[in-house]
């Protein structure tokens, strides 16, 4: 089934930002009882690990500029904690950023070690966001769930931290028996 969009109503026009909400699905139609959010979600802490993806054919140092500058203007518009590794905790949310183009089967890898549902982050620059929709292409084709996250930081911030609020609560419900 496809994804119900933000705002979406069964029989109405959608409105014209309608390309931006659909990489920006908010929940699959139908679940599973197999749907699974993040492990042991540390609810003292709202920290996100961050696996940044990138092609080696693209200048390093712009590309380290701009990875910083996008992490650090998330970072402070959510008022959140960002932690770059190259393994995530299980005890955090997790996202990758796919900072240019040419790393599909790269991020594929990862996403195959991490729980559902894969979160990715792309931006408008270096092929980010048609390399991101491949992915999820990949991930949907093969049953799994994940989500395109892409804006001003101002609206990552607060997608991500919508996902938090969702780790938190699934985690609540969980161990809630």
């Amino acid at each position: 089934m496809r994804p119900v969009l933000r705002g979406e109503h069964a029989h109405a026009d959608l409105p014209a930002d309608a390309a931006q909400r659909a990489l920006c699905p908010i929940e699959e139609s139908t679940r599973g009882s197999s749907d699974r959010r993040w492990g042991t979600y540390d609810r003292s802490m709202k920290k996100v690990d961050v696996l940044v993806h990138a092609s080696g054919l693209h200048d390093r140092g712009a590309l380290s500029s701009l990875k910083k500058d996008l992490l650090r203007r998330i970072r402070t518009a959510g008022g959140f904690e960002i932690a770059e590794t190259l393994q995530p905790s299980p005890d955090r949310l997790a996202a990758i950023l796919v900072l240019t183009g040419g790393v599909e089967r790269e991020v594929l890898k990862v996403i195959a070690q991490l729980p559902s549902p894969a979160l990715l982050i792309a931006h408008p620059g270096h092929n980010s966001l048609p390399a991101s929709l491949e992915v999820l292409a990949r991930i949907r084709q093969e049953g799994g769930e994940g989500r395109i996250l892409f804006g001003a930081p101002e609206t990552l911030a607060v997608e991500i931290k919508r996902e938090l609020a969702i780790a938190e609560a699934w985690d609540a419900l969980r161990f809630s028996r």
